[in-house]
């Protein structure tokens, strides 16, 4: 590894991220990133597997540049300073199998759970991990990743979150968002019994209603109830939020429970506790106006370890401190992970392949005019949205 001085005013990064279409974590994420590095004055573009909408819209009114990994220009170059990956397969495929220049190489491990998730097999060649919580960490110095390797990067919320106006809440809520893509059943019957009780409940997520959850979105309602990189969100915009989902949860986040909460992501886990509908109702309105008081200690909190802003601004003092890697010795030291993972890129093209086919016959089973007035109601819907 070479050392090369970076000039922290205009670094050139590229962001990788398995797939770039749903309205998940990880694909959120990588968005975010593209978009704030962009705004303190860096290069930044996506490179992905997989892109389509419904984030295709976010990315396109982003004005941001993505990459296909899997098409067969093989001659494009990759000049960049930093790539930052969120999947091992994305980023083998990108240091074996494409013209990439000696660069610093960063993994964000988003989950200690996901498979996808996992550090990739070459260990010893990624000069710097990220991980989103205290529980990723320790899970990544027991598979073998240095401590000293691991910087400590938080589900965030962007800094424009931070400075909305104060809001006035109700002594009752009266207007819920449920925000998950995996709501248990005592969450969907808390939700018909709060409507029983002229609450309303609004059920967002891929099974319900996929919708890009944004401060305009959440500023609607009195309470979110919620995991994750949402429950952050609430922090920073000062809107009650209750932290529950398939896993359970603590509930309302307060001055006792944040550090083990925040250990957990905010994730739900660590409490071993689950409620039945009833009793989530009682304690989610039942405690909404004693809870509001805390949320100027959940801001203040917030601001210091989840601006997305300030993050990136502490990151780049150890970025800069990074050496080259050199791409060739890199394959050479490196060969066995790379047939490994062109494994999981064979069945990936071979699963793609399929889909098409499938896809055409079920074109071929209608006549023209069926997708012809398809396509129509599709460029109706989107032109409204947009």
């Amino acid at each position: 590894m070479v050392f090369v001085e970076i000039d922290e005013a205009s670094v050139k990064f590229l962001i990788l991220n398995h797939n770039l279409k749903i309205l998940a974590g990880s694909e959120i994420n990588a968005v975010q990133l593209c978009h704030a590095l962009r705004g303190m004055g860096h290069e930044a573009d996506l490179g992905t597997f997989l892109y389509d909408f419904p984030l295709k819209k976010i990315v396109v009114k982003n004005d941001l540049k993505v990459i296909d990994l899997l098409s067969d220009d093989t001659d494009s170059a990759f000049d960049y300073d930093v790539i930052w990956a969120h999947h091992a397969p994305v980023l083998s495929h990108l240091l074996f199998k494409k013209k990439v220049s000696d660069c610093r190489i960063l993994f964000s491990s988003l989950s200690s759970i996901l498979p996808l998730e996992a550090p990739p097999i070459f260990l010893d060649s990624i000069q710097l991990y990220l991980s989103h919580c205290p529980d990723n960490r320790d899970l990544m110095e027991q598979h073998g990743v240095p401590a000293e390797s691991i910087h400590y990067f938080p589900n965030f919320a962007p800094d424009k979150y931070f400075v909305q106006p104060p809001r006035e809440f109700p002594a009752t809520p009266r207007k819920i968002a449920v925000i998950s893509n995996h709501p248990p059943e005592e969450i969907r019957a808390f939700a018909r019994i709060a409507a029983k009780a002229d609450i309303a409940v609004d059920l967002i997520g891929k099974k319900d209603r996929p919708v890009f959850v944004d401060d305009v979105l959440l500023r609607k309602y009195d309470l979110v109830v919620s995991i994750g990189k949402t429950v952050v969100y609430c922090f920073a915009l000062s809107i009650p939020v209750y932290c529950y989902d398939h896993f359970g949860g603590p509930g309302y986040i307060t001055p006792a429970n944040f550090h083990k909460a925040k250990t957990h992501n905010f994730s739900g886990r660590g409490f071993d506790r689950r409620l039945g509908p009833e009793k989530l109702f009682h304690e989610i309105v039942g405690h909404y106006g004693s809870h509001q008081k805390n949320l100027p200690f959940l801001f203040t909190e917030s601001s210091r370890h989840f601006c997305l802003e300030k993050n990136l601004e502490d990151l780049f003092r150890r970025i800069a401190q990074l050496p080259l890697l050199n791409i060739q010795e890199f394959r050479k030291r490196n060969s066995l992970a790379e047939r490994a993972y062109d494994v999981y890129i064979e069945i990936l093209l071979k699963s793609r392949k399929k889909k098409t086919r499938n896809m055409r016959k079920r074109i071929l089973k209608f006549p023209f005019e069926y997708w012809l007035s398809k396509i129509k109601y599709l460029s109706k819907q989107i032109i409204g949205k947009s």
